[in-house]
């Protein structure tokens, strides 16, 4: 007994500084922008995330950093907490919408929410040096297209804004019409105030990317706004309703047709475009005969997937080169269409020695600097086929990173590593076995007698129908606090490696208008503590049509080239299977 409790005292020091350091971890504080690029008297959301366990959570954003550059013009906060096994996790949402007080580049510093930081960030603000002819009334639109003379099958940024000083009723906003062209709308509709002729006004702003496909002249018609706005008249004390149709002017685009000095066999505009590779694992020991398997993608920022074409490539005698059929997939955040094409390539050398694997190349045409460039994967040459536990050689300098060049320098390095890591290693293994075999003694010690009936049943299953049960008690009962939390209970069992933080988290993962629409309105209610008036049975008519197809998510692959530069909520998801829950 004392030889076990000595064990005990010896792993928990051991496993002190662990510990510590994932406490340490267990708060996660993030910021980030809903726009890079704004014009001077507008508003942009500063939304502050902090996630952790309930009883560290503690503290508001420290926003004195940004008095000297930005206005504080509104604050809403939303809280969602989760218990599991007697924990309770707690996601804070602070929504900021700051107001910068001059244009050019403005550094956002990092915002502290107690002893944590979060990175700082950047934005571009612009004069607005636009048509202010309609300042002052009402209700305008406002068309921004970037660029007016675009190359052909290039992507434009169409982006139309509803001004409004007074409420809407009710009321849509039409999208553009291009002949020769596909329209596609980018990202969700975003929110913010603005000033314009010195009148305070609410933005609508819907953006959408515009591929003509043919050259010449092309008009976008006008965005039109229809609806019914209310008007509180001071003398009578009485709100009155009245229908407003209002307009944008024809915006003409000049396309380019493909420019002559362009070399490429498919012609690729695009902002950005980069290619990557992947072997099995790393690039592999080569054998006479036998294939194997490159994985070879493209990723271009303003094109669609069905744009991009196979990598280039001059076949050497020394292998044979065959592909299997690519995987496309076109990606919308909102600023731009992303594209990828993943391709399969199979090699297998002719030859013992001197083997070459050949350059890859994909021309394109940078539309931003406009001039033709080249994305190259190097060839890789005097590859030397493995024999039994050599490794694979390059003369190639670029490749001397991937392996060693002999068996003897392989040894080498392993003599020369320093054993300690290696005895923790052991040590820390050595623990956790005897960790797992405590927990296995005790597991069937306690075990009781009725777990067998429930070992049959998938868990899985049974904790989504809970869920779902949980949803339309609570819609029954019209009480919005409960679906909320029950919905996101169930959205952590459809999403368990990155749940969505919040609704509007939610809805941007499941991508439907009108399920969007009633989190919107169910977000609204939490965050003003009254949930009366809210219609529980509308929400469940959404909510099971939407479960009917949405049930198994499965995440979209992204490259490494997009993953720092695509934006927070844009993930999009594909669903498998159908899961019966009623």
């Amino acid at each position: 007994m004392k030889d076990v409790l000595r064990f005990w005292v010896f792993f928990a020091v051991m496993m002190a500084p662990v510990l510590g350091s994932a406490s340490s971890h267990s708060i996660s504080v993030t910021a980030y922008l809903d726009r890079e690029t704004i014009y001077l008297d507008e508003s942009v959301n500063l939304i502050v995330t902090v996630e952790g366990i309930a009883t560290e959570v503690s503290g508001n954003p420290d926003l004195s950093e940004l008095e000297d550059e930005f206005e504080i013009v509104s604050e809403s906060t939303q809280t969602n907490i989760q218990i599991q096994n007697g924990v309770s996790n707690v996601v804070h949402n602070w929504i900021f919408g700051i107001r910068p007080n001059r244009a050019g580049t403005i550094i956002v510093p990092g915002i502290s929410v107690g002893r944590y930081k979060t990175d700082p960030m950047q934005i571009e603000v612009k004069e607005f040096t636009g048509n202010v002819q309609k300042a002052g009334e009402d209700l305008f639109v406002e068309i921004e297209v970037t660029p007016q003379n675009p190359y052909v099958q290039s992507q434009v940024i169409f982006t139309a804004r509803l001004f409004t000083a007074v409420d809407i009723a009710q009321g849509s906003l039409s999208d553009p019409v291009v002949s020769f062209a596909e329209v596609q709308q980018l990202g969700n509709d975003r929110r913010y105030d603005s000033k314009r002729g010195g009148r305070n006004y609410d933005v609508i702003e819907k953006r959408y990317a515009v591929f003509p496909e043919q050259s010449g002249t092309h008009e976008i018609s006008p965005v039109e706004f229809k609806g019914v706005v209310s008007i509180y008249n001071q003398s009578t004390l009485q709100t009155q309703f009245r229908r407003e149709r209002v307009s944008s002017e024809p915006v003409i685009l000049q396309v380019r047709p493909k420019p002559p000095s362009y070399s490429g066999k498919t012609w690729l505009p695009a902002s950005d475009l980069q290619m990557s590779d992947s072997w099995n694992g790393r690039l592999p020991d080569l054998e006479m005969g036998r294939p194997e398997t490159r994985n070879i993608s493209v990723e271009a920022i303003g094109l669609r997937a069905i744009q991009l074409s196979s990598p280039e490539y001059e076949a050497d005698r020394s292998v044979r080169i065959y592909s299997n059929s690519p995987t496309l997939d076109t990606h919308q955040t909102s600023w731009a269409t992303i594209a990828q094409r993943n391709e399969e390539f199979v090699f297998i050398p002719n030859e013992k020695e001197n083997v070459t694997i050949p350059e890859f190349r994909v021309i394109w045409w940078d539309v931003d600097e406009d001039k033709q460039k080249v994305a190259v994967l190097p060839r890789i040459t005097n590859v030397q086929l493995a024999s039994g536990t050599d490794v694979l050689v390059s003369n190639d300098p670029a490749n001397e990173l991937l392996t060693p060049s002999s068996s003897e320098e392989l040894a080498s390095g392993l003599d020369e590593r320093d054993p300690t890591w290696m005895l923790i290693s052991i040590g820390m293994l050595i623990m956790w076995l005897l960790t797992l075999a405590g927990w296995y003694y005790s597991r069937r010690k306690n075990v009781a007698s009725d777990t067998d009936d429930f070992e049959h049943k998938d868990r899985y299953t049974l904790t989504i129908r809970e869920s779902i049960r949980d949803i339309k008690s609570a819609c029954r009962d019209n009480d919005a606090g409960r679906v909320a939390i029950a919905l996101l209970d169930l959205a952590r069992l459809w999403w368990p490696e990155r749940s969505p933080r919040n609704l509007i988290d939610l809805g941007l993962r499941v991508g439907d208008r009108e399920f969007n629409r009633e989190l919107q309105i169910l977000d609204l209610k939490n965050y003003s503590n009254d949930s009366q008036d809210w219609d529980g049975e509308q929400f469940w008519n959404q909510f099971a049509r939407i479960r009917k197809i949405v049930q198994t998510p499965m995440k979209k692959r992204r490259g490494k080239f997009f993953s720092a530069r695509s934006e927070r909520h844009s993930d999009d998801l594909w669903f498998e299977h159908e899961l019966s829950t009623d």
